[in-house]
């Protein structure tokens, strides 16, 4: 009897192992809580991402309150990087050089979308004020995208190449413009700091999170 138990636990065991096997868990973050869903098997989202995830919101967390950066803080830092970046592209004749630079701003733009995406414009859009500045926002973001799979497929030094990257260039100072002018602004006025530190620890952990499974899949 004993053994027969055993060997049916064992069955719903494997079962239940079977069907974790395909659907994964994903994790999104929104107001504070955490929700979780499954879908099916994504390269993106694995399970030791979620662990990943996790341990580097712990780590996270362990910093002093002071060395947090807020969610618009962080997102300023982010348009400071690609600027600089964008640049000294634009400033080097060396085309190797530039599509080096090039490499470094597509994944700094692809980060940035992504932690905007799944987690600061979810979140700041409960807001209607906000709303369609958000929604005009994810239109720019596509457009960016589609520019970012154009131009590595350009011959450096092409006057296509340079056409695009100068057109990604300009997209994005209006993008970044548009959202330190007015939608921050209103995001401020709508979040009390204790919102913002919460969603910009957020955003730090799925950043790491997401650039470690750009660089592993590169």
């Amino acid at each position: 009897m004993l053994l027969s138990l055993f060997i049916i636990q064992t069955f719903y065991f494997d079962l239940s192992l079977s069907v974790f096997n395909r659907q994964l868990i994903t994790l999104n973050w929104h107001n504070d809580c955490t929700v979780v869903s499954t879908q099916e098997p994504d390269v993106s989202k694995t399970f030791f991402q979620i662990i990943e995830r996790n341990r580097f919101a712990d780590n996270y967390k362990q910093k002093r309150k002071g060395e947090i950066m807020n969610a618009l803080e962080l997102l300023k830092a982010d348009h400071d990087k690609v600027d600089k970046l964008f640049k000294r592209a634009e400033a080097t004749e060396d085309e190797s050089k530039k599509h080096e630079l090039f490499e470094q701003i597509k994944l700094e733009l692809l980060t940035h979308a992504h932690i905007e995406e799944t987690i600061f414009y979810p979140t700041i859009m409960v807001n209607e004020e906000i709303k369609d500045i958000v929604l005009e926002g994810l239109e720019e973001h596509k457009q960016a995208k589609t520019l970012l799979r154009e131009i590595p497929r350009l011959a450096d030094g092409s006057e296509k190449f340079e056409a695009k990257f100068k057109v990604l260039m300009e997209d994005i100072e209006h993008h970044v413009e548009e959202e330190e002018s007015d939608m921050f602004k209103k995001v401020r006025a709508a979040f009390d700091s204790a919102q913002l530190e919460e969603m910009g620890a957020q955003m730090e952990t799925e950043k790491l999170v997401f650039q470690k499974s750009y660089n592993a899949s590169a």
